[in-house]
């Protein structure tokens, strides 16, 4: 906002606000009910009403009717644009449970576009989900979302496992970027990954032919076993059974005529 640069302030809140609407008050539905629990029924709308105020004020130079409007509706008198811009207050980051969130939310994400792949519906129930994570995510600290995952995918069973154990690693280099600063040697590079001749560095390098490659040289993918489709990022990995068994095709059937 500082330097008008409305497109670069705005798109963060966009990502913001798809965060707020397909997980927040999407999965707590069930809080937000009539018959839900009192205590927690008020903590749900006293959460969601603190994030629209700040949502209000932080929207109001690019989209100000807007904010006036939601500004109003959450009962306010006077306009929002007569408020003190906001202060981050640091002390209420928990990054521990963030980084879980993020997690957890690349998980379905991957999923998700593992199913659109393999055109499975997510109405489709699947047997199986398995989750590779590298070594510096802890299963165990995933373990409380496991119904989460296991509902927005819609399978049966969630299993955590290392990346190299449900799929084969990868590396692609980039032609067009390597081209430009290795010359006639980008041939040899292309083959040596392409046979899996590589070695990854803990900065994050990729050693290939004799070459160091920079991570935005080249893209780290998985191929998963037969019957099992992946996809990855961040070092997560994600292979969905996409057999449909006629078991799992009725319920699926079930699930499209409720």
């Amino acid at each position: 906002y500082e330097t008008y640069d409305l497109q670069g302030a705005a798109r963060p809140i966009a990502e913001y606000l798809d965060g707020l609407t397909n997980w927040y008050v999407r999965l707590s539905r069930k809080r937000f009910a009539l018959d839900a629990e009192p205590a927690d029924r008020a903590q749900a709308f006293a959460t969601l009403e603190h994030v629209l105020r700040r949502l209000s004020l932080l929207l109001a130079p690019v989209t100000p009717f807007l904010a006036d409007l939601l500004w109003e509706r959450l009962g306010e008198k006077e306009s929002v644009h007569l408020a003190s811009w906001p202060a981050a207050d640091e002390t209420r980051i928990d990054a521990a449970l963030l980084e879980r969130t993020v997690q957890v939310r690349r998980i379905v994400g991957l999923g998700h576009s593992v199913r659109a792949k393999a055109k499975l519906p997510v109405r489709q129930p699947l047997a199986s989900v398995t989750v590779g994570l590298p070594s510096f995510l802890d299963a165990a600290s995933l373990e409380s979302y496991r119904d989460t995952i296991t509902d927005e995918l819609n399978v049966l069973e969630l299993r955590f496992d290392a990346p190299e154990a449900i799929a084969t690693e990868t590396l692609t280099a980039d032609p067009r970027i390597l081209g430009k600063r290795l010359g006639g040697k980008v041939q040899e590079v292309l083959r040596a990954a392409k046979a899996r001749q590589y070695e990854l560095q803990p900065c994050g390098d990729a050693v290939v032919a004799g070459e160091t490659l920079k991570p935005d040289e080249y893209t780290l993918g998985f191929v998963g076993a037969e019957g099992a489709a992946v996809e990855s990022a961040g070092g997560v990995v994600v292979a969905l059974d996409t057999h449909v068994t006629p078991e799992l095709a009725a319920q699926g059937k079930l699930r499209q005529l409720m």
